[in-house]
């Protein structure tokens, strides 16, 4: 079995020394703990292959099939309310 290898890097600071009349002038770069972008879906998937359930990603998190399935019904609730009062509102709808 293949495992996957995330590199991580953590806070390291380097400094570059430039020499400019006869003078040392240092900058100092420092690089930020940054960790894998894709961490989260590889974990989804794991739960997806060791579970059998579905995830979906929606507005930037993952839910379960059950879950996403209520998010619709919300959202066609409120789509389908406000499509209603929209007809009313015109007089289309009597």
């Amino acid at each position: 079995m293949k495992k996957l290898i995330v590199m991580i890097v953590l806070g390291v600071s380097f400094t570059t020394c430039v020499e400019t009349k006869n003078l040392p002038e240092c900058q100092s770069v420092e690089v930020a703990y940054s960790e894998d972008p894709n961490k989260e879906l590889f974990e989804i998937w794991e739960k997806e292959r060791s579970e059998g359930v579905l995830y979906y990603k929606f507005k930037g998190k993952y839910y379960t099939e059950t879950q996403m399935d209520s998010i619709s019904q919300v959202i066609n609730d409120l789509i389908t309310k406000q499509m209603i009062e929209e007809l009313e509102s015109t007089g289309s709808l009597q």
